[in-house]
């Protein structure tokens, strides 16, 4: 039941915000990139940049002229501390850029069987992923400064907890008429290269408060064991989401009940956001 606990905190704490467990102890884990590279889209393209220190970022209305940073991080080392994940960024370092306002996202890249030395803008362009997958994490908007770069992909870790590779694309969508420059992992200085900085709750830590989940005082949330309509009532319900324990959303809706019919039997994470804005967790059972 402990070990329960710690993970439906863990969960509560990412999306609403809140830390549940500040005396818990915190580890750190800096990971280096173990591929990145990047290309010009178009069916054509077939150059590969591999081997260059400097990844180009940028839009712009004519393809041959655009560019995207793809880069891959190998969390094998990691895999037993993942469910205890408490946050998870993606840290870059720009070398180039101008006064151009961008619009500059991190986004994630389900399918990471590309390789630094052979990928290019024409196998981009023959993999829907490579090519449309527009999984948004984070962004920075504005004139982009020399420096570093932070986006968080804390999302995308918790949505994919048996992968032990994962990867992002950096792209931009604002035409510009320059590229941004980002440190790749050959560039000569080791402190610019890309990293995925990781912060873990230990997961030998006891110290883990109690917290009301239920909080009967807000809302009726019934049955509970339930097969099939779960029913949400008190005032002011604004959004209804359903978790697995291992982060993934399920269901959202803003409705008053919800079927769960469809879902395997175990315990399920229900969040309900109120008008407010503050947050309620219940643990559900879904039977059948």
């Amino acid at each position: 039941m402990e070990e329960f606990n710690k993970q439906v905190y863990h969960l509560c704490d990412f999306y609403d915000g809140k830390d549940r467990r500040p005396k818990m102890t915190i580890t750190s884990e800096t990971v280096p990139v173990v591929a990145d590279t990047y290309v010009i889209p178009g069916a054509s393209n077939t150059e590969n940049f591999g081997t260059n220190q400097a990844l180009e970022v940028r839009y712009h209305t004519t393809e041959a002229n655009r560019r995207e940073a793809f880069l891959k991080f190998d969390l094998s080392a990691y895999k037993p501390l993942l469910p205890y994940l408490k946050n998870a960024e993606l840290e870059v370092t720009c070398t180039s850029s101008n006064a151009s306002l961008r619009s500059v996202f991190a986004s994630g890249i389900s399918d990471t069987s590309w390789e630094e030395t052979t990928f290019n803008g024409s196998l981009r362009q023959s993999n829907a992923d490579w090519k449309n997958g527009y999984n948004r994490l984070a962004f920075q908007k504005g004139v982009i400064s020399t420096g570093k770069l932070k986006f968080d992909v804390t999302n995308w870790i918790y949505d994919q907890p048996d992968n032990t590779v994962v990867s992002f694309r950096i792209h931009d969508f604002t035409s510009t008429d320059l590229s941004v420059k980002i440190a790749s992992g050959e560039f000569s200085d080791i402190d610019a290269r890309p990293v995925l900085k990781l912060t873990f709750y230990d997961p030998n830590s006891t110290d883990v408060p109690t917290v009301d989940l239920n909080n009967r005082d807000l809302y009726n949330i019934y049955p509970n064991p339930v097969r099939d309509l779960l029913h949400i009532k008190g005032d002011g319900v604004a959004l209804v989401e359903l978790f697995s324990l291992k982060g993934e959303r399920l269901l959202s809706t803003a409705h008053n009940s919800i079927n769960v019919s469809g879902f395997e039997n175990g315990i399920y994470l229900l969040k309900v956001l109120n008008t407010n804005g503050t947050s309620v967790f219940v643990k559900v059972n879904i039977i059948s």
